[in-house]
């Protein structure tokens, strides 16, 4: 739901009818806002208006062509969850008035209610309820459809990321299975040590899939997505205090630092066993912000991609909140890759 507190819009330019509805508005605990004139009442349809009402009260001399024409439009412009209620005050239901008649022909607004006035005060009480309650649902169904949204997104993505990395299996069990091979004795040792590795690569890939639904540690993170891709435990170094990261911000780590052990294997430091890797982590003062650094040596020269594809993409956009843009260094010495998670990230 939106920031701002959803108000009970009132439009009723005779006298002290404002007033008075105002004061039933309040009495059942809703935020009444009046408007004064057609202008006005223009100005705030036409401003996001569905996000902050909850429903709408017109009376017979609000009920102009002008605010019929105004409502018309915003009902046109609604999104499919919403469609804002209406009560009309009118004086004679023979002859309803102008705003009325345009809403009926027009084919977007909703249905809409009308009282003769005088109307009893318990009976308005008890309609605004009613119109809060059905305004709320909607927010609900708002809700659920953005929450679906999310999902349907993150699930597209994590399809992608799974085509990307199953192109690049191949050359990554070639790699490590080049290694294992030059380090073990016999096929004992091969069949031990390459199994062990395929294990740790489906536990990592396994990982990306699952939700973090608590605070992760950062360590565990780079150990589940690095290691694996490593020949020995000395290709490796890790560098920084303890540090729990947040769900939402562990997933995106992983994925990142999963793309840059995967690419270490293929082109980089872990696909020789004289490379090495160095994480390191701290944070900054006074910021509070933690500063990432992945930086790779003793592997073969680095020379940047020809182009950029879905890895690459991965590990460049890396900026959670509003941290600084992660940077990639292609020394010829080896890869080096620094990111941020700012410090109100880190609070979540």
């Amino acid at each position: 739901m939106a920031d701002r507190i959803p108000q009970v819009l009132i439009y009723a330019p005779l006298a002290d009818d404002a007033k008075v509805l105002a004061e039933e508005v309040g009495s059942v605990g809703f935020t009444p806002r009046c408007l004064s004139d057609d202008t006005e009442f223009a100005s705030v349809m036409g401003d996001n208006a569905p996000e902050h009402m909850l429903f709408m009260v017109i009376t017979q001399e609000g009920a102009t062509l002008s605010a019929g024409k105004s409502l018309c439009d915003m009902h046109t412009s609604e999104p499919l969850w919403a469609r804002l209620p209406v009560l009309f005050l009118v004086s004679d239901e023979q002859r309803m008035p102008p705003a009325c008649q345009i809403l009926a022909d027009c084919d977007a607004a909703p249905s809409f209610i009308y009282f003769k006035r005088p109307v009893r005060r318990p009976l308005l009480r008890q309609t605004f309820r009613a119109l809060s309650e059905s305004r709320h649902h909607q927010f609900r169904t708002r809700d659920l459809m953005e929450s679906l949204e999310k999902q349907k997104e993150r699930n597209v993505f994590l399809l992608d990321e799974l085509r990307h990395r199953v192109r690049n299996s191949l050359a990554v069990l070639q790699s490590l299975f080049k290694l294992t091979l030059r380090r073990s004795e016999n096929l004992d040792d091969l069949d031990k040590d390459f199994g062990a590795r395929l294990h740790s690569m489906s536990t990592a890939h396994s990982r990306l899939t699952d939700s973090y639904d608590q605070p992760a540690d950062l360590v565990t993170i780079l150990k589940e997505h690095v290691e694996p891709y490593s020949s020995t435990s000395g290709q490796l170094r890790y560098d920084g205090d303890p540090i729990k990261l947040p769900e939402q911000i562990a997933f995106e780590l992983a994925m990142t630092v999963h793309e840059l052990a995967t690419n270490a294997a293929k082109y980089g430091a872990l696909s020789t066993p004289a490379g090495r890797v160095d994480i390191s982590w701290s944070l900054a003062k006074p910021s509070g912000n933690l500063d990432l650094l992945w930086r790779e040596t003793g592997g073969p020269p680095v020379d940047p991609p020809s182009r950029h594809g879905l890895g690459s993409t991965l590990i460049e956009n890396f900026s959670p909140g509003s941290a600084t843009k992660s940077r990639i260094e292609f020394n010829k010495t080896g890869l080096v890759w620094r990111g941020q998670i700012p410090s109100e990230e880190l609070r979540q």
